[in-house]
């Protein structure tokens, strides 16, 4: 059987090894179901136009390791029961999975500790970025995990709870997944959380926005980033504190701010006091020269990537790091009682 039996050979990574990890991606995701029969190895080859030989190696390794049944005249199948070990600490490479490729100076700001703690766990570090879009992300991390060079992930999290819960279900035994970003909506066995107390960061935000008496608070955050859990979870906050209703403004993308200029210059002419609450400092940057013709208007921001500039949320990227790190050291080495239950809070500036 042929079906979904696709390679695309690159240079540089030997071809057993692609083909191996590919099949093992089949079979991780469930595309290749327990019972699959694959072709004699001498059609196979010939199919991917390969060398039977070169073949031979890949399946004979995923055989050993027992995701495959070999067996002289009956040819080979997917083994019943997918094992469940796997041997995490051959792998010498940690992946840090972003939503979009960082600034280099909000990658300093953000993740520098993150190659300094690996690298003194004697692994290296790689940044992948799914460009926004959460099927990407849920692939890379599948890709992750039949790949014998990868050590763990790190994650800045685009994805949905069902794409959350196959990852678990996949995931191999002391295989570290660890979010930076949010901690998922349900607890789910296997995914670690180290990030921000997103809610609590947002309630301490709203008490100083109530103590201020503003006739208005506005929330400008991207479209595309509205339904994120760090999004909402920031902004429920924000709302659970204040005697206020709080308008959220999400009309415009993050990489084109005309909507976003419009919209501050049309409120900027009600005379009222008016806070706005940058969700992304990097809007807020952008929208600096702007707030300046408005003297009714003051900024409130989440600072993650830059240094705070005026009044708001502080993140430290630093604990989030360090917390990352004790977990996929615990992890790789087979210790699930480690657990992270204080969460960066963020500090008032």
């Amino acid at each position: 059987m042929t079906d979904n039996l696709k390679i695309q050979f690159v240079s540089g990574t030997p071809i057993y090894i692609q083909i191996y990890k590919y099949i093992l991606r089949m079979i991780n995701t469930g595309e290749w179901e327990p019972g699959k029969r694959l072709l004699p190895d001498i059609e196979l080859a010939a199919y991917l136009g390969v060398n039977h030989i070169t073949l031979k190696k890949a399946l004979s390794r995923l055989a050993k390791e027992g995701y495959l049944l070999r067996a002289p005249r009956r040819g080979t199948v997917v083994t019943s029961k997918i094992p469940e070990n796997r041997t995490n600490n051959c792998g010498r490479r940690i992946s840090l999975l972003l939503d979009t490729l960082p600034t280099p100076e909000s990658f300093n700001r953000s993740f520098m500790n993150f190659g300094k703690g690996i690298m003194d766990m004697g692994l290296n570090l790689e940044v992948i970025s799914a460009n926004n879009s959460r099927t990407r992300q849920f692939q890379q991390i599948m890709e992750l995990f039949s790949d014998p060079e990868s050590a763990g992930c790190i994650v800045w999290s685009l994805m949905d709870m069902r794409q959350l819960s196959k990852l678990a279900a996949a995931r191999p035994k002391n295989f570290p997944v660890v979010f930076i970003n949010h901690k998922p909506e349900l607890d789910i066995n296997g995914i670690d959380f180290s990030g921000y107390d997103d809610f609590g960061a947002g309630r301490i935000l709203g008490k100083m926005l109530n103590s201020k008496d503003f006739n208005r608070i506005i929330v400008c955050q991207g479209k595309e980033f509205r339904n994120r859990a760090t999004n909402t979870n920031r902004i429920a906050g924000i709302s659970a504190s204040v005697n206020i209703n709080v308008d959220v403004f999400s009309d415009y993308n993050s990489n084109q701010h005309d909507l976003l200029r419009q919209h501050i210059e049309t409120v900027g002419k009600i005379k009222e006091k008016i806070a706005i609450v940058f969700i992304s400092d990097i809007d807020y940057n952008y929208s600096l020269k702007i707030l300046k013709n408005y003297p009714n208007i003051e900024p409130f921001v989440f600072f993650t990537a830059y240094k705070p500039s005026c009044h708001g949320i502080e993140f430290s990227c630093t604990e989030m790091d360090n917390n990352a790190i004790k977990i996929i050291n615990s992890r790789r080495n087979g210790d699930n009682s480690f657990v992270i239950n204080i969460h960066a809070l963020g500090k008032l500036v």
